[in-house]
């Protein structure tokens, strides 16, 4: 079944995105986390993690082009598998229209991706929040089970320092109430 790539929400206020550069290509295959593609919104720039391995079916925005957070980015799936419907302004808008009643869910799905692969499920589900595509990155490559971080941030949320303390602690659970890692000897 293929997974759709929608613009996450980015931060408070972020409505719209410009995609800058596709890390990857129609036909390429891809794992789950690794960066697919970049972004640029009037602060930073990001780079957006694939939420499922498997091939790139159809980009649906190239570089260059404004979209709108919860917009289709593209499609990835089996190699060879057919996507469901053409890509025609009426369909796109049809499909916006979707997107814009579901959009939190649908985001929320994109951003925790970790927990939530589309094709395969690797581990049980359990909710841990929002996770940034640059934490999700750093927990992607070290190979960090995101359910076993304690968050310091806003409502528990993990941040990336707290995925480089659990790095560097050798994958002790951090503590939420620690300000510094000191490790046993």
């Amino acid at each position: 079944m293929a997974t759709k790539v929608l613009v996450p929400r980015l931060g408070e206020g972020v409505e719209e995105v410009t995609v800058t550069k596709w890390l990857k290509k129609e036909g390429d295959s891809v794992l789950e986390l690794e960066p697919l593609l970049e972004v640029n919104t009037d602060k930073v720039d990001t780079e957006i993690p694939a939420p499922a391995s498997g091939t790139i079916l159809k980009i649906e925005m190239q570089a260059g082009q404004p979209a709108r957070v919860g917009q289709l980015l593209a499609v990835i799936g089996a190699a060879g598998e057919k996507i469901e419907g053409a890509t025609t302004p009426a369909a796109k808008e049809e499909k916006q229209k979707v997107k814009e009643t579901a959009a939190a869910t649908k985001i929320e799905t994109l951003d925790t991706s970790v927990q939530q692969p589309s094709t395969v499920n690797r581990q049980p589900s359990t909710d841990i929040g929002f996770i940034s595509p640059v934490v999700a990155k750093i927990a992607a490559e070290h190979g960090v089970n995101l359910q076993q971080v304690k968050g310091t941030g806003l409502n528990n949320r993990i941040t990336k320092e707290d995925v480089l303390k659990y790095v560097e602690s050798g994958g002790a659970v951090v503590p939420a109430e620690s300000g510094s890692v000191t490790p046993d000897t």
